[in-house]
């Protein structure tokens, strides 16, 4: 079905303005992280930097996966929780409790 003008410029700003947010709170949580890593670990500039390059480069390899093939997905998911729980031992919490 072929849409009017009105709706791709309505959904054209929506869809800019679902970006904007996310990358609002990308940066936030970034700097948020980078404020509590350096009050509780005293981390600085350089750690930090390193830091943010490889959260960077986690979250857009995972965002890559989650917004595609829902297998690739599960995959993922279990990827990363199995890194987590190797950190986390025994107070291990599974996927679906964590974002439940």
């Amino acid at each position: 079905m072929k849409q009017s003008g009105y709706a791709k410029a309505w959904n054209a700003g929506y869809l800019a303005g679902l970006r904007a947010g996310r990358n609002f709170m990308r940066q936030l949580m970034y700097d948020l992280s980078c404020l509590a890593l350096n009050k509780t670990e005293n981390m600085g500039y350089d750690r930090l930097n390193r830091y943010g390059a490889e959260l960077s480069r986690l979250h857009d390899e995972f965002a890559a996966i989650f917004n595609g093939d829902t297998k690739d997905q599960e995959y993922s998911k279990s990827v990363l929780d199995r890194s987590l729980e190797q950190i986390a031992g025994d107070k291990f919490i599974p996927w679906d409790e964590r974002y439940n």
